[in-house]
């Protein structure tokens, strides 16, 4: 009989540690040139998502919080993500590792993300895709499922509709991890850290990139601006007028000379 991956038992897979690598390497290319106050990362803390992050205060959320390292300078809260102890607008960057891999409180999550994000702040988030061959591959053949469970993954699509319906505004992302086969029990005697990329992987981005197993989609919490009413949106037109109004008395004068 096939030994369950877990969620804590993945990221100690071939599968996983590919997965993490990816994803860490994405989640640092984009928020290392974002500047803010402060940096939030809602769950699975077995990975560091803020590693490359330029953002000084960082705050790691989850329901649970692992021994960590000395040098991890995210602040630790345990708090359910569907209730975020934090003030409104007070979060630059919010990172949602997998959390749309999990099977219930997606939207929940996603409206405490917007309500706590800032005004043009940035959300980034990871995760399975449901139209990856690993995915397929283990609703076809449930024992070679190399995906960790409980989970409940989504199409690019469905995480799309997920983000927007929040009010929140879709600006990019990216693919990875076409590799079809990894061999990814956690007692695998492979002495490789990670899966080696293959021919799929160096294709995928080209060809088919959205059936990556990894996913990372980037969107910003906009606001509507101010629009001046009454006498202060008509001021810089008086004013502009006024000027027209003196000049053309001047030239006048000029010609009376």
């Amino acid at each position: 009989m096939t030994e369950r991956i877990t969620w804590i038992s993945f990221f100690s897979t071939d599968a996983g540690k590919t997965c993490a690598e990816w994803e860490l390497a994405a989640f640092s290319s984009i928020s290392r040139t974002l500047s803010g106050v402060r940096a939030v990362q809602i769950g699975c803390p077995a990975i560091n998502a803020l590693t490359g992050c330029a953002i000084a205060h960082q705050i790691l959320l989850s329901e649970s919080i692992p021994a960590r390292n000395p040098s991890d300078i995210r602040a630790p809260v345990i708090a359910d993500a569907r209730a975020i102890p934090l003030a409104a607008d007070c979060a630059d960057l919010v990172l949602w590792p997998h959390g749309l891999d999990v099977g219930s409180g997606k939207a929940e999550t996603l409206e405490e993300i917007s309500r706590i994000l800032a005004p043009n702040g940035i959300l980034i988030t990871s995760f399975l895709n449901a139209s990856g061959p690993w995915s397929m591959k283990g609703r076809l053949f449930k024992a070679a499922s190399c995906l960790p469970e409980p989970s409940s993954l989504v199409t690019v699509g469905e995480a799309k509709n997920l983000i927007s319906a929040c009010g929140l505004t879709l600006e990019g992302g990216r693919f990875g991890v076409y590799t079809a086969n990894p061999d990814a029990h956690p007692a695998s005697p492979r002495p490789v850290n990670s899966l080696k990329p293959t021919w799929l992987d160096k294709a995928g981005d080209r060809w088919w990139p959205t059936l990556g197993n990894m996913a990372v989609l980037v969107a910003r919490k906009r606001t509507a601006g101010m629009t001046l009413v009454g006498q202060a949106a008509f001021s810089g037109k008086r004013m502009r007028s006024g000027k027209r109004a003196l000049a053309h008395r001047q030239a006048l004068s000029e010609e009376n000379l």
